[in-house]
């Protein structure tokens, strides 16, 4: 089993990393690879790519079933989601189990996303309750209505299933850090060598 977490993080925060230790918890057996976007076409960054990769070298744990996986960020353009995992299917074969793992709030927003009813074709879709239970919209819901089971039970198929993971409330958003690197207060809730990293970098001073 293939388990990706993806996301812009921008920067890499305290409730990233405890969705990140949540989903190795869960998916115990899987190798779980942490996957960056690089030019996402959906929304705007803020960090460069190499910056938030940095970051996310330096917050990630030593784990040995935990690896960066940077094959977003070096593709020339915008990346969609759907040509990463139809590339990784490629790689792994008809059978093998892949998860793609995001937040709720990602998750509520995948319509403006390419070709989002064709992910399911590809892996399996986990999506993580964060702080704020945000409801999915109806369209969103209705692109796989019947498709939700149990987590353990992705291991059984290689794509096609929609499962939900709680996750620990850590109330915190990459734009709440942001605004309060803008305004200038501290500490952050990130990682202390994040918020160095922040610091060092003057990243985000100027985000509204």
């Amino acid at each position: 089993m293939q388990v990706i977490f993806g996301g812009t993080f921008d920067p890499v925060h305290s409730g990233h990393l405890a969705m990140l230790s949540a989903v190795c918890e869960t998916f115990s057996e899987a190798l779980v690879r942490v996957m960056p976007n690089g030019d996402p076409p959906h929304r705007q960054v803020n960090a460069s790519a190499s910056q938030r990769v940095e970051m996310l070298r330096l917050a990630m744990p030593a784990h040995p079933r935990v690896i960066l996986d940077t094959r977003e960020v070096g593709s020339a353009g915008p990346r969609y989601t759907v040509d990463t995992l139809a590339a990784m299917r490629d790689e792994y074969g008809p059978d093998e189990s892949l998860v793609f793992c995001l937040g709720r709030d990602a998750a509520a927003g995948l319509l403006s996303w390419g070709h989002p009813e064709r992910v399911l074709d590809f892996a399996h879709l986990c999506i993580m309750h964060r702080a704020g239970h945000l409801e999915l919209p109806a369209e969103v819901s209705a692109l796989w209505s019947h498709t939700y089971v149990s987590e353990n039970a992705l291991c059984t198929a290689p794509f096609g299933r929609v499962c939900e993971l709680k996750t620990p409330d850590v109330p915190v958003s990459s734009t709440q850090v942001r605004a309060l690197v803008a305004a200038g207060q501290f500490p952050l809730p990130v990682p202390t060598v994040i918020a160095d990293y922040i610091r060092d970098h003057g990243l985000y001073l100027d985000t509204e």
